[in-house]
């Protein structure tokens, strides 16, 4: 069964064609990033150029939590997407 995107939104408004946002991605994700989620490698550096902010996730996992505070998560961006 194929699923499609048949909403995104974030922070409650829906997301448009031309809206752009910072994405962050684990090095093996990154690495198939065109076969996963067909975007080439030059279509990200058009953007910018694309940086290593940590090897694993559990590397920033290790950085945040010592200094987690529950209340720094109120009001955060949320991206929503529903599937069918």
């Amino acid at each position: 069964m194929d699923s499609f995107i048949r909403q995104l939104t974030m922070n409650g408004k829906e997301v448009q064609d031309d809206d752009m946002f910072l994405a962050a991605l684990e090095g093996y994700h990154y690495k198939l990033m065109e076969t996963n989620f067909g975007i080439s490698r030059e279509e990200v550096e058009q953007n910018g150029q694309p940086a290593q902010m940590a090897a694993e996730a559990s590397d920033v996992l290790i950085d945040y939590l010592p200094n987690y505070n529950s209340a720094k998560l109120t009001g955060r961006p949320r991206v929503v997407i529903h599937m069918d």
